[in-house]
C-alpha cells in the first residue's frame, strides 16, 4: 500500500492552514492503516511503503524529519509519531520520500484534492485549531518590528543615524561587523571634537585640519587630514560606477564595504 501526500512545489495562494491540513490528515492516515485494510491498492504484499510527497513546505521539513529531529514536539508531530509507532509494531514499513507532483498520481492527486477543499470550504467542520509556537513567534516579531519602525519613523531623535538607515528594515537587512569607528559615523557619538564640544569636554567643535567643525559630514567629505582614506573610497565608488559625493543612505547600502573600509581606516588620534 502506498499513502501519497501533495508534492511539488506551493501553488500561488498557498497557505499554512494548507500545510496543518496535510499534516492533519496524515495523522488520519498513519492512525487509519494499524490493524486496517489497505486505503489504496498497490502490488506491494508484505510492506507498507507510505510515500508523503511534499517539497519546500511544512510536510518535507517536518514530517520527514520525524525520526531524526525529537527536538520537535509540534502537537501534529507528536500524533504521526504514536500513530507510526503503532503501525509499525504491526510490522508495517514506513519509509518517506518525495515524487513529482501532478503527475496523475491518484494519493497525490488526493490529498490535493482534500487539502485545497479543506482550505476553502468554510462550512466544514473544523478539526485541528491549534496554532504552533513558532507560528506565535514569528507574529510576535513581526509586531515588535512594526512598532519598532513606528516609533524610529516618528521620533525627533537619532537624526544623523536616520540619514543612513531612514528605516528600521534597511538597518536589519545589513550585515556589518559594529566597530567604534563605524559607530561614530553611523551615531555621531564618539570621538569627534564636535560632539565632546557639546558635552562641554573639549573648547572648541573646530576639526585640527581647521576647515570647520569636526562634525561625521566633515569627516566623510571635507577633512583634509584624511584625504587619502576618501580617495580610496571615491576610486573604489567610481569603479562600481557611482558618483561622489554620495548620500549617506547610498553610502551604506550600495557601498557599504568601502564605506566601512573608510571608517576603520581613520585613525581619530590623527585629527583630535
Amino acid at each position: 500500500m502506498v499513502g501519497l501526500c501533495e508534492g511539488g512545489n506551493e501553488p500561488p495562494g498557498s497557505s499554512k492552514a494548507n500545510k496543518i491540513i496535510e499534516l492533519q490528515s496524515w495523522k488520519g492516515v498513519a492512525n487509519g492503516v494499524s490493524g486496517s485494510e489497505p486505503l489504496i491498492q498497490s502490488d506491494l504484499s508484505s510492506e507498507l511503503s507510505v510515500k508523503l510527497q511534499r517539497a519546500q513546505n511544512m510536510c518535507v521539513r517536518y514530517v520527514c524529519n520525524i525520526r531524526r529531529n525529537g527536538s520537535n514536539h509540534n502537537n501534529l508531530i507528536e500524533g504521526i509519531r504514536t500513530n507510526l509507532r503503532l503501525v509499525e509494531n504491526d510490522r508495517w514499513l514506513v519509509d518517506f520520500g518525495w515524487v513529482k507532483a501532478h503527475v496523475g498520481n491518484y494519493g497525490n492527486e488526493l490529498a490535493d484534492r482534500l487539502a485545497k477543499q479543506a482550505a476553502s470550504d468554510v462550512d466544514l467542520q473544523i478539526c485541528y485549531d491549534k496554532v504552533p509556537m513558532s507560528e506565535v513567534r514569528n507574529q510576535l516579531v513581526v509586531i515588535s518590528k512594526g512598532k519598532w519602525e513606528s516609533e524610529w519613523s516618528t521620533t525627533s531623535k537619532g537624526t544623523l543615524t536616520k540619514a543612513f538607515f531612514p528605516s528600521v528594515q534597511d538597518r536589519l537587512k545589513l550585515k556589518i561587523e559594529v566597530t567604534p569607528n563605524l559607530t561614530t559615523l553611523l551615531t555621531g557619538h564618539g570621538r569627534l571634537n564636535a560632539y565632546f564640544h557639546r558635552f562641554k569636554i573639549k573648547n572648541s567643535a573646530t576639526c585640527v585640519c581647521g576647515d570647520g567643525d569636526q562634525t561625521v559630514d566633515h569627516i566623510i567629505y571635507d577633512c583634509t587630514k584624511l584625504g587619502k582614506e576618501r580617495r580610496t573610497l571615491i576610486q573604489s565608488i567610481h569603479k562600481c560606477g557611482g558618483k561622489w559625493p554620495a548620500d549617506k543612505t547610498k553610502l551604506v547600502k550600495s557601498y557599504v564595504k568601502y564605506f566601512i573600509k573608510f571608517a576603520n581606516s581613520i585613525d581619530f588620534e590623527q585629527v583630535q
